[in-house]
């Protein structure tokens, strides 16, 4: 069984709101295919974090929740995050290379 975990980081500040989801893929190797004698892989999705951070929030303290998130419980060294870079995003995405996130 394998667990990985991957956050979607969604910019926003003044109109939009910056969002942060956290879903857990889970994978194991179910029972075997009497055709093909294969293991049929099992796989889910389960959504663990959701969260929207106020109207207003800087970007470094976004990128400190983004860090927080990322190094806490079962996310630790196991999560990979995705951020949106389109508008402001590439600072930001620049901001969060450098925050050493424990994750990929």
């Amino acid at each position: 069984m394998r667990e990985r975990y991957f956050m979607g980081v969604d910019l926003g500040q003044k109109q939009d709101y910056t969002a942060i989801a956290v879903v857990e893929r889970w994978e194991a190797a179910g029972e075997v295919d009497r055709w093909s004698w294969e293991r049929v892989r099992e796989v889910r999705h389960s959504l663990r974090h959701l969260e929207r951070l106020a109207l207003g929030t800087s970007y470094p303290e976004v990128v400190a929740r983004v860090r927080e998130v990322a190094r806490s419980g079962a996310l630790a060294g196991r999560c990979t995050v995705v951020a949106d870079a389109t508008g402001v995003g590439g600072p930001v995405i620049d901001m969060l290379r450098g925050a050493e996130l424990g994750a990929n």
